[in-house]
């Protein structure tokens, strides 16, 4: 494969460093509320991803609305479990507490922007394949600086469908103007990002900057743990 037209990312995790944002939000949280002194990052961020899976609906995520009500939900059950129930005005000032830091603290992901000013160097698009609703993406992109590198952003929350499904590979392809053959996906989500492209067609690295498995029978998967050195990822483009 040559140098690619287009390299496709996901956002969460692989251009927007999405938990860096949430515990330092949750360390907030925690520093905040004296019931959550004796536990551990890692113990609320265990809680966090348990109950996103019991709140999150099976369907895709329509609206930023739905986002913003897991988010102040799973803060009410952290709480709760540590004897502080909080409704009203209580709860709107732990939510802002979360959100505030949350925001506050966003940044790119460690080498993304240096990846990204190659790709600009060498006329290569770049797609931003999410699934998650647009407005807070949005927000995201803008917040890191990402957002002039981006041609093309493309929600689940607009065609009500999401990765790993192979449609919102196709959309977003033809969205940008890019073959198949002359594109690759780059994703934190093996499933999701990595998966999903491979069976629509399309190339993928895996950037697994916390040390995942690989599945069994996906060893020949490129994968990366950073973006650094950039040298070595521009090479990766050139499967």
């Amino acid at each position: 494969m040559k140098i690619p037209s287009a390299v496709m990312f996901d956002l969460d995790d692989t251009l927007f460093d999405y938990t860096h944002s949430r515990h330092s939000a949750l360390i907030a949280l925690k520093n905040s509320y004296p019931a959550l002194s004796g536990t551990t990052l890692n113990e609320l961020d265990q809680l966090w991803n348990l109950y996103w899976k019991q709140l999150v609906p099976s369907e895709t995520i329509s609206h930023q609305a739905d986002i913003l009500y897991l988010r102040r939900e799973r803060i009410r059950l952290i709480l709760s479990r540590f004897g502080v129930p909080l409704t009203g005005k209580e709860l709107d000032y732990a939510v802002k507490t979360y959100a505030d830091c949350y925001e506050e603290s966003m940044k790119p992901v460690p080498g993304c922007l240096e990846v990204l000013n190659e790709l600009r160097a060498k006329n290569i698009q770049v797609g931003v394949i999410t699934n998650n609703p647009r407005d807070g993406q949005e927000q995201k992109l803008k917040s890191c600086g990402i957002r002039d590198y981006v041609s093309v952003l493309v929600s689940s929350e607009d065609l009500g469908y999401s990765k790993p499904d192979p449609r919102i590979f196709e959309y977003t392809l033809k969205k940008i103007g890019a073959g198949l053959k002359t594109s690759i996906m780059v994703g934190d989500s093996f499933d999701a990002d990595i998966l999903g492209a491979m069976r629509f067609g399309m190339k993928a690295i895996w950037l697994n900057r916390f040390g995942e498995s690989i599945p069994e029978g996906c060893e020949d998967v490129k994968e990366i743990d950073s973006y650094f050195p950039i040298n070595r990822f521009m090479e990766y483009l050139n499967i």
